[in-house]
Parts: C-alpha cells; structure tokens; sequence
C-alpha cells in the first residue's frame, strides 16, 4: 500500500537522521505491485557516496521495524559479487 510505503520511508528518513545521516525521501524507492499496490517488502536507499552507505547499511542491518520484521541490508557491489 502506498500509505505504508509513505510510512516506511518516513521510518528511514528518521533513523537516519538519528545517526546524523541525511537520507531524503526522493532517494527511497519502495517497488509497488501495479496489480495489488502492495510492497514488495524491499526499499532501496541511494546515497551519495561509498561512506554514507556503509554508515546507512550498519544503521539498518538487523534493525527492527516491528515485532516481525527487520532490515537487512546489502551495498550493491556485495550485491553484485553475490549474484
């Protein structure tokens, strides 16, 4: 649903700046089924540089969203040498 989408952006933008990260909500992209217009369960952060990234990925990995659902984070070049 996009009012959670909204929400969990608004959830990222806060933590971030908690941990004196700016991350602005134009840089959040949270993929929307076009058929249910529900999550996908992932969101994607673009920062802007390695460092931030880094900073970002260790304020989110393991961070707990609700009682049943955390973060899990990944750097697109550990992505990519994953895959």
């Amino acid at each position: 649903m996009e009012s959670k989408a909204s929400k969990l952006k608004e959830i990222i933008i806060k933590a971030s700046a908690k941990q004196n990260l700016s991350v602005k909500e134009e840089n959040i992209d949270v993929p929307l089924d076009d058929t249910t217009n529900m999550t996908f369960g992932v969101a994607f952060i673009k920062m802007n540089n390695e460092e931030n990234a880094r900073i970002g990925a260790s304020i989110f990995d393991n961070f707990k969203l609700t009682k049943n659902n955390i973060f899990a984070t990944c750097l697109l070049p550990e992505f990519e040498r994953i895959m």
